[in-house]
């Protein structure tokens, strides 16, 4: 299946029996689709360190409730070395979207919106409490060409009041 979601059962499996790669592919619903992107990484599980890491990294997926899944984009597995010729570690890195995913279903915020604004774009940001104001055009079909003045992100809290951050 292409859901990627790592469960209560997984989980069960990486602790009672670690090495078991096979019941943990089982449990791992596509574990095709975890790896097929990213053949390079059935190589590290070779390696003891790269065995252990990725149990932990997929025991952290169950425990955040994320999924594989890349068409939701909410957390990668990925392999990285502290040293050049060092055997890789397995980590899990959740993505913005991952996180905002969390942080709604954990009752922290209510809602998010995720915008760019554009040169051209009307963009207003002058109540602490209140969402940003963002006006363009969304039928212009140039607008992607114009150049990125920041990205912002919105969040509406638990008592009503909006948080908004801005990047340049």
């Amino acid at each position: 299946g292409a859901n990627a979601l790592v469960g209560t059962e997984t989980l069960k499996v990486i602790t009672e029996d670690p090495n078991n790669f096979e019941a943990i592919k089982y449990h791992l619903l596509s574990w095709d689709v975890v790896f097929e992107k990213q053949p390079d990484l059935m190589k590290e599980l070779s390696h003891p360190i790269g065995r252990s890491s990725f149990m932990s990294a997929i025991a952290n997926v169950a425990n955040t409730g994320l999924t594989l899944n890349p068409a939701k984009a909410l957390a990668y597995l990925i392999a990285r070395a502290d040293k050049k010729d060092a055997p890789k570690r397995f980590c899990l890195d959740i993505s913005y979207r991952g996180l905002l995913w969390v942080a709604t279903n954990e009752g922290i915020i209510k809602t998010s919106y995720e915008g760019v604004v554009r040169e051209g774009d009307e963009f207003i940001l002058d109540k602490l409490d209140a969402a940003p104001v963002h006006r363009f055009n969304r039928f212009a079909l140039d607008r992607h060409k114009k150049p990125v003045v920041g990205p912002y992100c919105s969040v509406k809290l638990p008592d009503g009041s909006w948080k908004t951050v801005t990047m340049t």
